[in-house]
């Protein structure tokens, strides 16, 4: 475990590593710092979550590692999310005891992979 402070102040738990496929409890730590060795998904809880909890994944595998995903699922096993190599995401819960995508948003905007450019 870790901490990381955000602009605003707050502190919030990080787990640091579980690089397995993993499906989340509602006390598990709302931060979820991840270096993938291949991708690797993670499932939201659905007990015990209250509409407006937030999860924080980030992907923190090198940027040429741009195939080594994090898969955000919903606890009835539906896409939310696919985080790539140095990015993240927050994920909050629509409503209490979400079990469906349509359950859960994505507070952070889209962010697509570089491309390259060379301005003529």
């Amino acid at each position: 475990m870790s901490a990381k402070f955000f602009p605003d102040g707050v502190v919030t738990a990080a787990a640091i590593g579980a690089n397995a496929d993993t499906t989340l409890l509602v006390t598990a730590a709302r931060t979820q710092i991840v270096t993938p060795t291949v991708n690797r998904t993670y499932t939201l809880p659905t007990t015990g979550v209250l509409k407006g909890d937030i999860f924080t994944f980030s992907n923190q595998a090198a940027i040429s590692s741009s195939n080594l995903l994090l898969l955000i699922n919903s606890s009835g096993a539906n896409l939310i999310r696919t985080i790539y190599a140095q990015t993240s995401a927050r994920i909050v819960a629509l409503q209490d005891t979400p079990t469906t995508a349509a359950h859960w948003a994505c507070l952070d905007q889209a962010i697509s992979d570089w491309i390259p450019f060379t301005p003529s």
